[in-house]
């Protein structure tokens, strides 16, 4: 598997084998894309439980969407973890992965952009970022900042297309991972029954 360089991004970026919109060719480095934090957030209200637990969404947090304009600022405060989005949609062929990972920059105050860093051949959505403040003072984010990089690494051939619960997102998602396990309990249940 070789990462794409710089000028193989800027070439299947322009042939559209890889989708980035809205794409400012000056967020291309020489071996990943930088990509911008979205104006969307999402952040769990507290609902009484001390405990989440997976095998029952129906318990876990309740969820509030947050939407910021332009020039607005969203303020992080030390310990608490938001969901946002990045500012562009990203489409992947079936012989690409994407690795995406977050900027020094930001985790040097604390800023970390925790994330699920493996994109999937034929993703195509805006990437839901978990952003967290690990350090000891509230911290001002806006949308618009450079917030992760996305590398390209070339599979050995094309594969099939993801078609994951998280395929063409629009806001940042929470973890669908409770209804995955109450999928695979029916499924295990279903076999002990025949």
């Amino acid at each position: 598997m070789s990462v794409l360089a710089k000028e193989d991004i800027l070439a299947r970026i322009e042939s559209r084998s890889i989708l980035i919109r809205p794409f400012d060719p000056k967020s291309v480095g020489p071996a990943s894309i930088d990509l911008r934090l979205g104006r969307r957030f999402e952040v769990d209200v507290t609902d009484n439980q001390p405990v989440i637990d997976l095998s029952n969404p129906r318990t876990n947090r309740v969820r509030r969407p947050i939407y910021r304009r332009k020039g607005q600022k969203f303020i992080l405060y030390p310990g608490k973890l938001v969901r946002g989005m990045t500012q562009e949609r990203v489409g992947l062929p079936n012989d690409l992965v994407g690795q995406l990972g977050g900027r020094s920059g930001l985790a040097r105050i604390g800023l970390m952009v925790e994330l699920a860093s493996r994109i999937d051949p034929g993703f195509n959505a805006h990437i839901t970022l978990e952003l967290a403040n690990h350090g000891d003072r509230a911290i001002a984010i806006q949308p618009g900042v450079r917030v992760a990089a996305l590398m390209f690494h070339e599979l050995s051939r094309g594969t099939e297309a993801y078609k994951g619960a998280y395929q063409g997102i629009t806001r940042p998602e929470g973890t669908r991972i409770g209804l995955e396990l109450r999928r695979e309990a029916r499924t295990k249940e279903r076999k002990r029954s025949t």
